[in-house]
């Protein structure tokens, strides 16, 4: 998408490609339009200039042989994929979302992955859960890329 925001007919269209139910789609064109008043990402900080904490990655659990607050990297079997489809999104834009149980490294996963391919992206995150909720309701068996 180039850096642009969707229209409102491609959210449409995505939402009855990925089945969300119909009752859920006002939430998601509530958000759509609350985004699209946003202020643009020239105000936004950029992913390097986040800290892993500040976007939502766990601390580790402490042991007497652990050492700093983040922990080696442990990769995952996809990893290759995720870095591909956000290489692929820096020039034409891409939703990717990663679905899994709890504590399993999701967010970590996707924090390296964009360190790798895209440090210099702006971050924009919801203080609303309501916002995702239409995404968590339909758990997945592993993770999965959109």
């Amino acid at each position: 998408m180039n850096g642009k925001r969707p229209s409102m007919d491609v959210l449409l269209c995505l939402l009855n490609a990925f089945e969300v139910p119909a009752p859920d789609h006002a939430a998601w064109q509530e958000t759509w339009r609350r985004l699209a008043a946003a202020p643009s990402a020239a105000h936004l900080p950029r992913f390097d200039e986040v800290s892993p904490r500040q976007l939502g990655i766990h601390a580790a659990i402490v042991t007497d042989d652990s050492m700093g607050e983040m922990p080696k990297y442990v990769a995952r079997d996809f990893d290759h994929a995720l870095r591909n489809s956000i290489s692929t999104g820096v020039e034409r834009g891409c939703f990717v979302l990663l679905t899994g149980r709890s504590s399993s490294g999701k967010t970590r996963s996707l924090h390296e992955a964009v360190h790798v391919v895209a440090p210099n992206w702006p971050i924009s995150t919801s203080k609303h859960r309501r916002d995702h909720r239409t995404a968590r309701r339909r758990p997945a068996k592993d993770h999965h890329l959109a």
